[in-house]
C-alpha cells in the first residue's frame, strides 16, 4: 500500500502544477474551481491505470510510441492559451481573466495528458501480473485532495502576481509537455 501511495503521489504532480495555474487566474469561484479541478483530475488518475491494466501489452506498444508527443501537445496548446488569455486581458482586470479550468473543453484533456502516465503504470502493472486497484484508488483520492489543495495554493500566488500567473502558468505547462516529451 505504501508503494501505491507513493506512485499516486508522484502521479498527482502535473495536475498538481495544472491546479496551482487554475488557482492562480481564479478570482471569484476558488471552491467550485478546486472542487472541479480536483474531480476531474483525481478521477482520471482513477481510471487511467485501471484501463491501461484492461490494455495491458497492447496499451504499451501502442501508446508507447506517441503518448509523449500527445500529452506534449495537448499542454502546449492548453498553455500557449493561457498565455493568449493574458496578452488579450493584460490591460484589464483579474476579475476578467479567462481561467482555463472553467472550459470542459479546456479541463477534460488536461487531465487526460496529465494522467498517460498512469495509463503506461496500469499496463506495466498488467504485464507485471500485480492487482492495480490500490494504486488506482490511492492515485485518484491523492490527487483530488492535491489538486483542490493546489487551487488554493495557486490563489494564494495569484493574489500576488495578479493575471502575470496566467502567463507563468501557461509557461509552466509548456514546460510539463517539453519534459514529457524529452523524457
Amino acid at each position: 500500500m505504501l508503494e501505491a501511495v507513493l506512485t499516486g503521489i508522484a502521479l498527482a504532480m502535473d495536475a498538481f502544477a495544472v491546479s496551482i495555474c487554475a488557482g492562480a487566474c481564479e478570482k471569484f469561484y476558488l471552491r467550485q474551481t478546486a472542487l472541479k479541478l480536483g474531480a476531474a483530475f483525481g478521477l482520471f488518475q482513477f481510471m487511467m491505470p485501471l484501463i491501461g491494466w484492461a490494455m495491458g501489452d497492447f496499451a504499451q506498444k501502442f501508446f508507447q510510441n506517441f503518448a509523449a508527443y500527445l500529452a506534449f501537445i495537448i499542454l502546449l496548446l492548453t498553455g500557449l492559451n493561457m498565455i493568449y488569455d493574458y496578452f488579450k486581458s493584460r490591460n484589464k482586470d483579474l476579475n476578467n481573466f479567462n481561467n482555463p479550468a472553467g472550459s470542459l473543453k479546456i479541463l477534460i484533456p488536461a487531465a487526460m495528458a496529465t494522467s498517460i502516465d498512469a495509463l503506461m503504470i496500469g499496463a506495466g502493472f498488467a504485464l507485471a501480473d500485480m492487482s492495480v486497484l490500490n494504486l488506482a484508488a490511492a492515485a485518484g483520492v491523492l490527487t483530488f485532495i492535491i489538486c483542490f489543495a493546489g487551487v488554493y495554493l495557486g490563489r494564494a500566488l495569484g493574489s500576488k502576481f495578479g493575471n502575470k500567473a496566467g502567463l507563468l502558468g501557461g509557461v509552466v505547462l509548456i514546460l510539463i509537455g517539453v519534459n514529457i516529451l524529452v523524457k
